[in-house]
């Protein structure tokens, strides 16, 4: 596993974040041209699994499971807020969310330097 160290992030973070055809393309991207791209966003906390409430002490741990995937969709939803707030300049068109269980996606148009500056400036994590 690669590590990412301090430096300019202009080189360094678009190899790690896109997708192989996109690092291709990336010296080509133009600035006042619009792309249409799938964005995904790592989310790093994934479901807790459910207890079995049958068990002893199950009805307990039934409730912290509960109470933890409370936190785990308010936290997600920070996350999809915060991703919202940093683009909702830089886009001409957004789809809703698609959440997985370590990441969300959704398909934007967005030009150029709207693409740059989402992936030399968007944080990796909150």
């Amino acid at each position: 596993m690669e590590r990412i160290v301090d430096g300019d992030r202009t080189s360094w973070k678009p190899q790690h974040i896109l997708s192989e055809f996109l690092l291709e393309s990336w010296p080509n991207i133009q600035d006042d041209q619009t792309y249409h791209v799938e964005v995904g966003i790592a989310f790093d906390r994934l479901s807790p699994k459910e207890p079995d409430a049958s068990k002893q002490g199950g009805l307990n741990r039934h409730q912290k499971y509960e109470k933890s995937l409370e936190e785990r969709d308010q936290l997600l939803l920070k996350r999809q807020d915060d991703f919202e707030d940093f683009t909702k300049v830089l886009w001409d068109n957004f789809s809703s969310f698609i959440e997985l269980e370590d990441s969300f996606s959704c398909e934007v148009k967005i030009s150029g330097k709207g693409l740059k500056t989402l992936v030399i400036n968007y944080r990796f994590r909150l």
